[in-house]
């Protein structure tokens, strides 16, 4: 029987959403405590990756183990559990002592975001009648964007008035309303219940695939391309990945079916997807220690330049939505819109300097977040309208998994160029200038270029007449570093233009896509 109750219904979907929004928010809202963390934790780059990757690999590591749990034991049951490991890994990481606790509570959050998050979706679409998912659709892709979008300006304001921790606290009130409000509203089971299995090996080694492909760029930094633990973790991840392949197409219990990728529009969508989220994280994580750590501008003035970003991605997305739904033939033109505004911005960024323009950041942000608003719209709609209805619901996984490694791939490929580039320019600077340095000050020196700490460093560390000529050899090798990161962006990014040019067509109104109808007890 379904839902009747109005008030009721939507009870339900804020519950959902309200766990949807801090998911979403904990993607981003950690990049601008990276200095303050750095500072408390006297952390360095590798620490801070994985104070950021350690969460969003368990999340894509076990999401569809989450997905399959929901529809085994109830979407519901799996929900309250998902967001009250969360809630708790929350207050964990806000009261950890050092930087290995930390970690260990973005694990948690991992594992919590990864059971809630797909019951959330299923609740979210199925409490609607078959009239309103589109409009349920459209609301859970505008918090999912949101939620990122608003990360860095909250996690300013924070950083303003209270301290780091908080950017972990402000989890725990919305988790536990969400989690009362869902059970005294939501119904026990959400879905007719239906016996299942899971492909646990399969899971497991798709899991283990992502995670020692993202090991391994992370690691990057630490040891050479060419050397033997790179090349060992790369390999080891396309083997347990060809052996996921193997197993999932000889199991009855399939994960995906991966013929969904000969869909073309499929394709191309997930191509633009991956590289709009690898570009969106990318900018997110270098520009914070851009701005903090080499411009030197306080983490609230930060917050208020990367509103430029946030506030046109949150504002966009829905305006997006209505164009595309309204005007069919505009999808395309949305995309590759997306893609060129993406492009401006980091063409922006490539150039920019130490003293930059305020006005030049402001209208890199600006594009940048048009750019994604675009794509981050336009990606998923192509994506679920290409495949039948039979497919939706692998479909979305896939997409938001996909979506969930570029954004990884960002960080990751991020921070290592940032090392390697600052510190190959850094060892060339300091040969150049016959300038000899050993032991901890060459190592603060390393970490003052790649931006994990501030200019202002140098004064703790060297005598005034040596760091004024340090000054604009770290600086430089910072700029180095971060234009190159800024114009692989910019390659990618016409690479997919071109993709979506020649192969994507405008045939995807929304308003004629027929979703199942979904009724619940």
């Amino acid at each position: 029987m379904n839902i009747s109750d109005n008030k009721r219904k939507w009870l339900v979907s804020i519950a959902a959403n309200l766990m949807l929004l801090i998911i979403a928010l904990d993607l981003t809202i950690v990049n601008l405590a990276l200095p303050a963390i750095a500072h408390a934790f006297n952390a360095e780059m590798p620490i801070l990756e994985w104070v950021i990757n350690a969460y969003v690999v368990i999340f894509a590591m076990l999401l569809v183990i989450g997905g399959k749990l929901g529809d085994i034991f109830g979407h519901r049951r799996i929900f309250s559990i998902g967001l009250g490991v969360f809630t708790i890994a929350s207050l964990l990481g806000g009261l950890s002592p050092n930087s290995s606790i930390l970690i260990v509570s973005r694990i948690l959050q991992g594992i919590g975001a990864a059971l809630a998050f797909p019951a959330s979706a299923i609740i979210n679409f199925a409490i609607f009648p078959k009239e309103e998912k589109a409009v349920a659709m459209g609301i859970t892709a505008a918090i999912a964007g949101v939620g990122q979008a608003l990360g860095p300006t909250i996690g300013g304001l924070i950083l303003k008035f209270l301290s780091w921790p908080w950017v972990f606290f402000v989890n725990i009130p919305i988790g536990v309303i969400a989690i009362v409000l869902l059970m005294a509203t939501c119904p026990r089971f959400i879905l007719p219940q239906a016996k299942q299995k899971m492909n646990y090996v399969a899971s497991l080694l798709l899991a283990l695939s992502v995670f020692f492909l993202i090991y391994g760029l992370i690691e990057s930094q630490h040891w050479h391309v060419r050397s033997i633990n790179f090349i060992s973790s790369i390999t080891l991840s396309i083997t347990l990945l060809l052996l996921f392949y193997l197993n999932n197409q000889k199991s009855k219990l399939q994960l995906f079916d991966l013929k969904i990728f000969l869909i073309r529009k499929y394709f191309v969508a997930n191509i633009a997807r991956i590289v709009m989220a690898f570009c969106s994280f990318a900018i997110l994580f270098t520009s914070v220690l851009y701005l903090q750590n080499i411009v030197g501008v306080t983490s609230l003035k930060a917050g208020y330049l990367l509103l430029g970003m946030t506030g046109v991605w949150a504002g966009a997305s829905p305006l997006v939505g209505i164009l595309i739904h309204r005007y069919a033939g505009i999808l395309k033109s949305i995309m590759l819109g997306g893609a060129g505004c993406l492009a401006i911005s980091f063409f922006l960024f490539a150039r920019v300097t130490a003293t930059p323009q305020i006005w030049v950041l402001v209208v890199a942000f600006v594009c940048a977040g048009l750019g994604i608003a675009a794509m981050f719209t336009s990606t998923n709609i192509a994506a679920l309208t290409a495949v039948p209805e039979k497919q939706l619901s692998t479909a979305n996984s896939l997409l938001y998994l996909l979506a969930l490694t570029g954004n990884m791939l960002g960080v990751a490929i991020g921070g290592t160029m940032l090392t390697n580039l600052s510190s190959s320019n850094l060892a060339k600077e300091l040969l150049h200038n016959n300038i000899h340095l050993v032991g901890n000050k060459l190592s603060a020196l390393i970490q003052i270029s790649d931006g994990s700490y501030t200019l202002t460093k140098l004064s703790a560390y060297f005598d005034p007449s040596l760091a004024s000529k340090l000054l604009p050899i770290a600086t430089q090798s910072f700029l180095h570093a971060f234009s190159a990161i800024m114009w692989l962006c910019l390659i990618l990014l016409v690479v997919v233009f071109v993709l979506c040019a020649l192969i994507l067509k405008n045939e995807i109104p929304i308003n004629k896509t027929k979703y199942p109808a979904t009724k619940i007890s």
